[in-house]
């Protein structure tokens, strides 16, 4: 299990989700209001800040496919510099699309004020 707290999108919520559901999922099943108008990581709308609550071992990792990260760099919320960083060194960036985000550790999700 991973804990999922949920600041600045009305009341403040810590919810307990399955390792493996993606966020905006989680979200919508918890009342938690996130926009989005695609739901496929293609139109950027669903942008949250996340932060790791422990320092532990990240174990959240990006598609592979890269599509979350295009759509990131397409809505100029990261650089394609620091893009590059982040697949050459196996981390996530600092905002995540929801709709893309799988779950698998304890984190902070805020939303993405850029």
């Amino acid at each position: 299990m991973a804990k999922v707290k949920f600041i600045g999108f009305g009341a403040e919520k810590e919810i307990e989700a399955k390792d493996g559901d993606i966020l905006l999922r989680i979200a919508k099943d918890n009342d938690v209001r996130i926009p989005c108008d695609c739901e496929d990581g293609e139109c950027g709308s669903c942008a949250v800040s996340v932060s790791f609550i422990k320092d532990s071992i990240q174990t959240e990792r990006l598609d592979s496919q890269g599509k979350e990260l295009k759509a990131l760099i397409s809505k100029a919320i990261i650089s394609i510099k620091d893009a590059e960083y982040y697949e050459m060194n196996d981390k996530v960036p600092p905002v995540r699309l929801a709709c893309q985000c799988i779950v698998r550790d304890d984190i902070v999700v805020k939303p993405y004020n850029g």
